[in-house]
Protein backbone atom coordinates (compact mmCIF):
# COMPACT_ATOMS: atom_id res chain seq x y z
CA UNK A 1 0.00 0.00 0.00
CA UNK A 2 1.16 3.54 -0.74
CA UNK A 3 2.58 5.55 2.12
CA UNK A 4 0.00 7.93 3.65
CA UNK A 5 0.56 11.68 3.31
CA UNK A 6 0.70 11.92 7.10
CA UNK A 7 2.52 9.03 8.74
CA UNK A 8 1.81 7.62 12.17
CA UNK A 9 4.16 8.47 14.99
CA UNK A 10 5.87 5.66 16.90
CA UNK A 11 3.45 6.13 19.81
CA UNK A 12 0.47 5.97 17.48
CA UNK A 13 1.83 2.86 15.79
CA UNK A 14 2.17 1.20 19.19
CA UNK A 15 -1.34 2.26 20.18
CA UNK A 16 -2.77 0.88 16.95
CA UNK A 17 -1.20 -2.51 17.68
CA UNK A 18 -2.81 -2.56 21.12
CA UNK A 19 -6.25 -4.13 21.09
CA UNK A 20 -8.47 -5.70 23.71
CA UNK A 21 -11.67 -5.93 21.71
CA UNK A 22 -12.93 -9.16 20.12
CA UNK A 23 -11.85 -9.70 16.53
CA UNK A 24 -15.46 -9.57 15.31
CA UNK A 25 -15.79 -6.07 16.76
CA UNK A 26 -12.54 -5.04 15.09
CA UNK A 27 -13.75 -6.33 11.75
CA UNK A 28 -17.16 -4.69 12.15
CA UNK A 29 -15.56 -1.27 12.69
CA UNK A 30 -13.36 -1.81 9.64
CA UNK A 31 -16.52 -2.59 7.67
CA UNK A 32 -17.99 0.68 8.95
CA UNK A 33 -14.90 2.55 7.78
CA UNK A 34 -14.98 0.86 4.41
CA UNK A 35 -18.67 1.60 3.94
CA UNK A 36 -18.07 5.27 4.80
CA UNK A 37 -15.44 5.46 2.05
CA UNK A 38 -17.77 3.60 -0.31
CA UNK A 39 -20.50 6.17 0.39
CA UNK A 40 -18.16 9.08 -0.38
CA UNK A 41 -17.22 7.76 -3.80
CA UNK A 42 -20.72 6.56 -4.77
CA UNK A 43 -22.90 9.41 -3.43
CA UNK A 44 -22.29 11.62 -6.49
CA UNK A 45 -23.21 8.85 -8.93
CA UNK A 46 -25.93 6.71 -7.31
CA UNK A 47 -28.43 7.40 -4.55
CA UNK A 48 -29.11 3.68 -4.23
CA UNK A 49 -25.43 2.86 -3.70
CA UNK A 50 -25.03 5.70 -1.19
CA UNK A 51 -28.12 4.55 0.70
CA UNK A 52 -26.68 1.05 0.84
CA UNK A 53 -23.30 2.34 2.03
CA UNK A 54 -24.77 4.48 4.80
CA UNK A 55 -27.06 1.64 5.91
CA UNK A 56 -24.10 -0.75 6.13
CA UNK A 57 -22.18 1.93 8.04
CA UNK A 58 -24.86 2.11 10.75
CA UNK A 59 -25.39 -1.67 10.81
CA UNK A 60 -21.64 -2.31 11.22
CA UNK A 61 -21.42 0.18 14.09
CA UNK A 62 -24.30 -1.55 15.85
CA UNK A 63 -22.82 -5.01 15.29
CA UNK A 64 -19.44 -3.87 16.60
CA UNK A 65 -20.88 -3.35 20.07
CA UNK A 66 -18.89 -0.11 20.30
CA UNK A 67 -21.44 2.45 19.12
CA UNK A 68 -21.95 3.83 22.65
CA UNK A 69 -18.22 4.50 23.05
CA UNK A 70 -18.02 5.94 19.55
CA UNK A 71 -20.87 8.34 20.35
CA UNK A 72 -19.10 9.36 23.58
CA UNK A 73 -15.86 9.96 21.67
CA UNK A 74 -17.71 12.10 19.15
CA UNK A 75 -19.35 14.08 21.97
CA UNK A 76 -15.91 14.94 23.37
CA UNK A 77 -14.72 16.48 20.10
CA UNK A 78 -15.05 20.27 19.69
CA UNK A 79 -17.76 19.68 17.07
CA UNK A 80 -19.55 16.98 19.02
CA UNK A 81 -21.61 19.00 21.47
CA UNK A 82 -22.36 21.63 18.81
CA UNK A 83 -23.66 18.97 16.42
CA UNK A 84 -25.89 17.48 19.10
CA UNK A 85 -27.15 20.91 20.19
CA UNK A 86 -28.10 21.86 16.63
CA UNK A 87 -29.85 18.56 15.94
CA UNK A 88 -31.65 18.75 19.29
CA UNK A 89 -32.95 22.23 18.48
CA UNK A 90 -34.29 20.92 15.16
CA UNK A 91 -36.28 18.29 17.02
CA UNK A 92 -37.50 20.78 19.61
CA UNK A 93 -38.73 23.08 16.85
CA UNK A 94 -40.95 20.27 15.53
CA UNK A 95 -43.21 20.87 18.54
CA UNK A 96 -44.55 24.17 17.13
CA UNK A 97 -44.82 23.08 13.50
CA UNK A 98 -48.37 23.71 12.19
CA UNK A 99 -48.20 20.48 10.20
CA UNK A 100 -47.89 18.46 13.40
CA UNK A 101 -45.14 16.89 15.46
CA UNK A 102 -45.09 13.68 13.42
CA UNK A 103 -44.60 15.58 10.16
CA UNK A 104 -41.76 17.55 11.70
CA UNK A 105 -39.99 14.46 12.96
CA UNK A 106 -40.33 12.84 9.53
CA UNK A 107 -38.65 15.91 8.01
CA UNK A 108 -35.75 15.42 10.44
CA UNK A 109 -34.71 12.49 8.24
CA UNK A 110 -33.29 14.97 5.72
CA UNK A 111 -30.71 16.03 8.35
CA UNK A 112 -29.45 12.47 8.98
CA UNK A 113 -26.18 13.26 7.17
CA UNK A 114 -25.04 15.19 10.25
CA UNK A 115 -25.63 12.08 12.36
CA UNK A 116 -23.40 10.09 10.01
CA UNK A 117 -20.76 12.81 10.30
CA UNK A 118 -20.99 12.73 14.09
CA UNK A 119 -20.57 8.94 14.29
CA UNK A 120 -17.82 8.73 11.66
CA UNK A 121 -15.52 11.35 13.20
CA UNK A 122 -14.01 9.05 15.90
CA UNK A 123 -13.40 6.20 13.44
CA UNK A 124 -10.77 7.79 11.21
CA UNK A 125 -7.97 8.88 13.53
CA UNK A 126 -5.53 6.62 11.64
CA UNK A 127 -4.02 8.43 8.60
CA UNK A 128 -3.89 5.17 6.70
CA UNK A 129 -7.68 5.06 6.44
CA UNK A 130 -7.74 8.69 5.33
CA UNK A 131 -5.17 7.87 2.66
CA UNK A 132 -7.31 4.98 1.42
CA UNK A 133 -10.27 7.32 1.13
CA UNK A 134 -8.22 9.87 -0.83
CA UNK A 135 -6.91 7.25 -3.23
CA UNK A 136 -10.37 5.74 -3.74
CA UNK A 137 -11.93 9.14 -4.48
CA UNK A 138 -9.17 10.13 -6.88
CA UNK A 139 -9.23 6.79 -8.71
CA UNK A 140 -13.01 6.87 -9.18
CA UNK A 141 -12.82 10.52 -10.26
CA UNK A 142 -10.13 9.65 -12.81
CA UNK A 143 -12.47 7.17 -14.48
CA UNK A 144 -15.44 9.55 -14.19
CA UNK A 145 -13.62 12.51 -15.78
CA UNK A 146 -12.57 10.36 -18.75
CA UNK A 147 -16.20 9.29 -19.20
CA UNK A 148 -17.28 12.91 -18.85
CA UNK A 149 -15.01 14.01 -21.70
CA UNK A 150 -16.27 11.15 -23.85
CA UNK A 151 -19.87 12.09 -23.05
CA UNK A 152 -19.24 15.74 -23.83
CA UNK A 153 -17.73 14.75 -27.18
CA UNK A 154 -20.85 12.68 -27.91
CA UNK A 155 -19.01 9.37 -28.05
CA UNK A 156 -21.09 7.97 -25.18
CA UNK A 157 -24.46 9.21 -23.86
CA UNK A 158 -24.48 11.54 -20.88
CA UNK A 159 -26.87 10.87 -18.04
CA UNK A 160 -30.33 12.36 -18.52
CA UNK A 161 -29.24 13.33 -22.06
CA UNK A 162 -26.98 16.04 -20.65
CA UNK A 163 -23.65 16.35 -22.40
CA UNK A 164 -20.69 15.58 -20.18
CA UNK A 165 -22.71 14.52 -17.13
CA UNK A 166 -21.90 11.05 -15.79
CA UNK A 167 -22.90 11.61 -12.15
CA UNK A 168 -26.40 12.09 -10.72
CA UNK A 169 -26.51 15.71 -11.89
CA UNK A 170 -24.11 18.40 -13.07
CA UNK A 171 -24.18 20.21 -9.70
CA UNK A 172 -22.77 17.33 -7.66
CA UNK A 173 -20.43 16.38 -10.51
CA UNK A 174 -18.89 19.85 -10.50
CA UNK A 175 -18.48 19.90 -6.72
CA UNK A 176 -17.09 16.35 -6.53
CA UNK A 177 -14.63 16.98 -9.38
CA UNK A 178 -13.48 20.25 -7.79
CA UNK A 179 -12.68 18.52 -4.49
CA UNK A 180 -11.13 15.51 -6.23
CA UNK A 181 -8.78 17.88 -8.08
CA UNK A 182 -7.72 19.37 -4.76
CA UNK A 183 -7.23 15.87 -3.30
CA UNK A 184 -4.96 14.94 -6.21
CA UNK A 185 -2.53 17.74 -5.43
CA UNK A 186 -1.22 16.47 -2.04
CA UNK A 187 -1.01 12.99 -3.56
CA UNK A 188 1.09 14.47 -6.37
CA UNK A 189 3.36 16.27 -3.91
CA UNK A 190 3.94 13.08 -1.93
CA UNK A 191 4.56 10.95 -5.04
CA UNK A 192 7.56 10.79 -7.35
CA UNK A 193 8.22 10.31 -11.04
CA UNK A 194 5.36 9.24 -13.23
CA UNK A 195 2.90 8.99 -10.35
CA UNK A 196 3.45 12.66 -9.54
CA UNK A 197 2.86 13.60 -13.18
CA UNK A 198 -0.25 11.39 -13.31
CA UNK A 199 -1.82 13.08 -10.28
CA UNK A 200 -0.97 16.55 -11.63
CA UNK A 201 -2.50 15.80 -15.04
CA UNK A 202 -5.60 14.38 -13.37
CA UNK A 203 -6.03 17.52 -11.23
CA UNK A 204 -5.76 19.69 -14.35
CA UNK A 205 -8.25 17.50 -16.25
CA UNK A 206 -10.77 17.76 -13.39
CA UNK A 207 -10.43 21.55 -13.15
CA UNK A 208 -10.82 21.97 -16.91
CA UNK A 209 -13.93 19.78 -16.84
CA UNK A 210 -15.45 21.88 -14.05
CA UNK A 211 -14.78 25.27 -15.64
CA UNK A 212 -14.93 24.58 -19.36
CA UNK A 213 -17.44 21.76 -19.82
CA UNK A 214 -19.66 21.43 -16.75
CA UNK A 215 -23.01 23.27 -16.61
CA UNK A 216 -23.09 23.53 -12.83
CA UNK A 217 -22.44 26.89 -11.19
CA UNK A 218 -22.17 24.81 -8.00
CA UNK A 219 -18.90 23.41 -9.30
CA UNK A 220 -17.53 26.90 -9.94
CA UNK A 221 -18.31 27.96 -6.36
CA UNK A 222 -16.92 24.75 -4.88
CA UNK A 223 -13.68 25.11 -6.82
CA UNK A 224 -13.16 28.75 -5.84
CA UNK A 225 -14.09 28.25 -2.18
CA UNK A 226 -12.05 25.08 -1.68
CA UNK A 227 -8.96 26.45 -3.44
CA UNK A 228 -8.92 29.67 -1.45
CA UNK A 229 -9.48 27.75 1.79
CA UNK A 230 -6.48 25.53 1.00
CA UNK A 231 -4.32 28.58 0.24
CA UNK A 232 -5.30 30.31 3.51
CA UNK A 233 -4.67 27.22 5.63
CA UNK A 234 -1.53 25.95 3.89
CA UNK A 235 0.33 29.07 2.86
CA UNK A 236 -0.96 32.16 4.63
CA UNK A 237 -1.62 35.50 2.99
CA UNK A 238 1.02 35.24 0.25
CA UNK A 239 -0.38 31.94 -0.99
CA UNK A 240 -3.88 33.37 -0.70
CA UNK A 241 -2.99 36.35 -2.87
CA UNK A 242 -1.24 34.14 -5.41
CA UNK A 243 -4.15 31.69 -5.49
CA UNK A 244 -6.66 34.51 -5.82
CA UNK A 245 -4.74 35.95 -8.76
CA UNK A 246 -4.41 32.53 -10.38
CA UNK A 247 -8.12 31.82 -9.94
CA UNK A 248 -9.03 35.22 -11.35
CA UNK A 249 -6.96 34.54 -14.47
CA UNK A 250 -8.40 31.02 -14.81
CA UNK A 251 -11.98 32.25 -14.44
CA UNK A 252 -11.37 35.04 -16.94
CA UNK A 253 -9.99 32.54 -19.45
CA UNK A 254 -12.97 30.27 -18.88
CA UNK A 255 -15.35 33.18 -19.40
CA UNK A 256 -13.67 34.10 -22.69
CA UNK A 257 -12.87 30.64 -24.05
CA UNK A 258 -15.63 28.41 -22.71
CA UNK A 259 -19.11 28.87 -24.25
CA UNK A 260 -20.56 26.78 -21.40
CA UNK A 261 -19.02 28.86 -18.60
CA UNK A 262 -19.83 32.14 -20.38
CA UNK A 263 -23.44 31.14 -20.97
CA UNK A 264 -24.04 29.92 -17.41
CA UNK A 265 -22.58 33.02 -15.77
CA UNK A 266 -24.28 35.45 -18.17
CA UNK A 267 -27.63 33.70 -17.99
CA UNK A 268 -27.53 33.54 -14.19
CA UNK A 269 -26.90 37.27 -13.94
CA UNK A 270 -29.68 38.09 -16.42
CA UNK A 271 -32.13 35.81 -14.62
CA UNK A 272 -31.48 37.61 -11.35
CA UNK A 273 -31.93 41.02 -12.99
CA UNK A 274 -35.22 39.99 -14.61
CA UNK A 275 -36.64 38.21 -11.56
CA UNK A 276 -39.45 40.72 -10.99
CA UNK A 277 -40.69 40.50 -14.59
CA UNK A 278 -40.53 36.73 -15.07
CA UNK A 279 -43.04 35.17 -17.45
CA UNK A 280 -41.55 31.69 -17.16
CA UNK A 281 -39.63 30.07 -14.32
CA UNK A 282 -35.82 30.33 -14.44
CA UNK A 283 -33.24 28.77 -12.12
CA UNK A 284 -31.88 32.00 -10.63
CA UNK A 285 -34.95 34.17 -11.10
CA UNK A 286 -37.20 31.89 -9.06
CA UNK A 287 -34.62 31.96 -6.27
CA UNK A 288 -35.11 35.73 -5.98
CA UNK A 289 -38.86 35.22 -5.58
CA UNK A 290 -38.29 32.51 -2.98
CA UNK A 291 -35.93 34.88 -1.16
CA UNK A 292 -38.46 37.74 -1.04
CA UNK A 293 -41.33 35.58 0.20
CA UNK A 294 -39.16 33.69 2.69
CA UNK A 295 -37.88 36.92 4.25
CA UNK A 296 -41.44 38.16 4.65
CA UNK A 297 -42.40 34.95 6.47
CA UNK A 298 -39.24 34.96 8.59
CA UNK A 299 -40.28 38.33 10.00
CA UNK A 300 -43.34 36.64 11.53
CA UNK A 301 -41.25 34.32 13.75
CA UNK A 302 -37.63 35.50 13.58
CA UNK A 303 -36.37 34.02 16.86
CA UNK A 304 -37.68 30.45 16.85
CA UNK A 305 -38.99 30.05 13.30
CA UNK A 306 -42.06 28.25 12.01
CA UNK A 307 -40.91 24.80 13.13
CA UNK A 308 -39.24 21.74 11.62
CA UNK A 309 -40.90 20.64 8.38
CA UNK A 310 -43.07 23.75 8.08
CA UNK A 311 -41.64 25.44 5.00
CA UNK A 312 -43.68 23.86 2.22
CA UNK A 313 -47.04 24.30 3.94
CA UNK A 314 -46.43 27.81 5.31
CA UNK A 315 -45.01 29.05 2.01
CA UNK A 316 -47.95 27.65 0.01
CA UNK A 317 -50.48 29.26 2.37
CA UNK A 318 -48.68 32.60 2.11
CA UNK A 319 -48.63 32.59 -1.71
CA UNK A 320 -52.30 31.57 -1.82
CA UNK A 321 -53.32 34.27 0.66
CA UNK A 322 -51.58 36.92 -1.42
CA UNK A 323 -53.42 35.78 -4.54
CA UNK A 324 -50.21 35.33 -6.50
CA UNK A 325 -50.37 34.01 -10.04
CA UNK A 326 -48.00 32.89 -12.75
CA UNK A 327 -44.36 32.39 -11.80
CA UNK A 328 -44.82 34.13 -8.45
CA UNK A 329 -47.31 31.42 -7.48
CA UNK A 330 -44.72 28.66 -7.98
CA UNK A 331 -44.80 26.26 -4.99
CA UNK A 332 -41.56 25.74 -3.09
CA UNK A 333 -40.26 22.78 -1.13
CA UNK A 334 -37.33 24.85 0.12
CA UNK A 335 -35.99 28.37 -0.53
CA UNK A 336 -32.81 27.14 -2.29
CA UNK A 337 -30.69 28.74 0.40
CA UNK A 338 -29.68 26.65 3.40
CA UNK A 339 -29.35 29.61 5.75
CA UNK A 340 -32.76 31.02 4.84
CA UNK A 341 -34.20 27.54 5.33
CA UNK A 342 -32.73 27.28 8.82
CA UNK A 343 -33.94 30.73 9.91
CA UNK A 344 -37.38 30.09 8.38
CA UNK A 345 -37.95 26.83 10.27
CA UNK A 346 -35.68 27.19 13.31
CA UNK A 347 -35.22 30.92 13.74
CA UNK A 348 -32.13 32.92 14.57
CA UNK A 349 -31.49 30.52 17.45
CA UNK A 350 -31.19 27.67 14.96
CA UNK A 351 -28.90 29.69 12.70
CA UNK A 352 -26.65 30.61 15.64
CA UNK A 353 -26.39 26.94 16.65
CA UNK A 354 -25.64 26.02 13.05
CA UNK A 355 -22.74 28.48 12.90
CA UNK A 356 -21.43 27.20 16.24
CA UNK A 357 -21.51 23.69 14.74
CA UNK A 358 -19.54 24.87 11.68
CA UNK A 359 -16.97 26.59 13.90
CA UNK A 360 -16.68 23.43 16.01
CA UNK A 361 -15.95 21.37 12.90
CA UNK A 362 -13.18 23.72 11.79
CA UNK A 363 -11.71 23.50 15.29
CA UNK A 364 -11.88 19.70 15.25
CA UNK A 365 -9.95 19.25 12.02
CA UNK A 366 -6.27 18.31 12.51
CA UNK A 367 -3.57 20.70 11.33
CA UNK A 368 -2.30 18.48 8.55
CA UNK A 369 -3.08 17.99 4.82
CA UNK A 370 -6.08 15.81 5.62
CA UNK A 371 -7.53 18.38 7.97
CA UNK A 372 -6.98 21.10 5.38
CA UNK A 373 -8.86 19.08 2.78
CA UNK A 374 -11.73 18.63 5.23
CA UNK A 375 -11.76 22.38 5.85
CA UNK A 376 -11.81 22.98 2.09
CA UNK A 377 -14.76 20.63 1.69
CA UNK A 378 -16.64 22.31 4.55
CA UNK A 379 -15.97 25.73 3.00
CA UNK A 380 -17.29 24.52 -0.35
CA UNK A 381 -20.34 22.97 1.36
CA UNK A 382 -21.14 26.24 3.12
CA UNK A 383 -20.56 28.35 0.01
CA UNK A 384 -22.68 26.30 -2.38
CA UNK A 385 -25.42 26.20 0.26
CA UNK A 386 -26.01 29.90 -0.39
CA UNK A 387 -27.90 28.80 -3.52
CA UNK A 388 -29.20 25.37 -2.49
CA UNK A 389 -29.98 23.45 0.69
CA UNK A 390 -26.96 21.20 0.36
CA UNK A 391 -26.90 20.14 4.00
CA UNK A 392 -30.24 18.42 3.32
CA UNK A 393 -30.01 17.30 -0.31
CA UNK A 394 -29.11 13.65 -0.82
CA UNK A 395 -26.02 13.57 -3.10
CA UNK A 396 -24.30 16.63 -1.68
CA UNK A 397 -25.23 15.89 1.93
CA UNK A 398 -23.94 12.31 1.90
CA UNK A 399 -20.83 13.19 -0.08
CA UNK A 400 -19.74 16.12 2.07
CA UNK A 401 -20.69 14.60 5.44
CA UNK A 402 -18.66 11.42 5.01
CA UNK A 403 -15.80 13.23 3.22
CA UNK A 404 -15.46 15.70 6.10
CA UNK A 405 -15.76 13.03 8.79
CA UNK A 406 -13.09 10.83 7.20
CA UNK A 407 -10.48 13.48 6.45
CA UNK A 408 -11.37 15.81 9.33
CA UNK A 409 -11.13 13.26 12.13
CA UNK A 410 -8.51 14.33 14.72
CA UNK A 411 -5.24 12.42 14.97
CA UNK A 412 -6.20 11.06 18.39
CA UNK A 413 -9.58 10.50 19.94
CA UNK A 414 -10.48 11.54 23.51
CA UNK A 415 -11.56 7.99 24.22
CA UNK A 416 -13.84 6.96 27.00
CA UNK A 417 -12.24 4.71 29.57
CA UNK A 418 -13.30 1.47 27.93
CA UNK A 419 -12.91 2.50 24.30
CA UNK A 420 -10.03 0.79 22.57
CA UNK A 421 -8.30 1.80 19.31
CA UNK A 422 -8.80 -0.55 16.40
CA UNK A 423 -6.12 -1.62 13.95
CA UNK A 424 -6.17 -0.20 10.44
CA UNK A 425 -4.45 -3.24 9.01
Amino acid sequence: MAVPIVALSAAEEAAQRTTAVPSWSDRALDVARGSAIFTVVTAPMSTAAASFGSAVFIAALLLSGRIHHIAVDAWRQPAGKALVAFLAWLLVSASWNDAGLAAGIRDFWAWRKLIYLYLALPLFTDPRWKHRALVALVQVSALAVVLSYLAFAGWIPGRFDTAGVVYTNYAIQGAAFALAALCALPLAMSATGRRRAWFAVLAAALVVDVLFFNFGRTGYLALVGATLAWAVLAGGWRATLASSAGLAVLLALAYVLSPTFHERITRGWEEVRQANTLKTETQMGIRVIFLENSLALIREHPIVGHGLGSFKRVYANYVEARGESGVRATPAGDPHNQYLYIVFEHGLIGLALFFVMIAGLYKTFPRDPYGRLAACALTAWCLTSLFSSHFRTFPEGHFYAFFIAILGAPRSSPRSASAVPVSAA
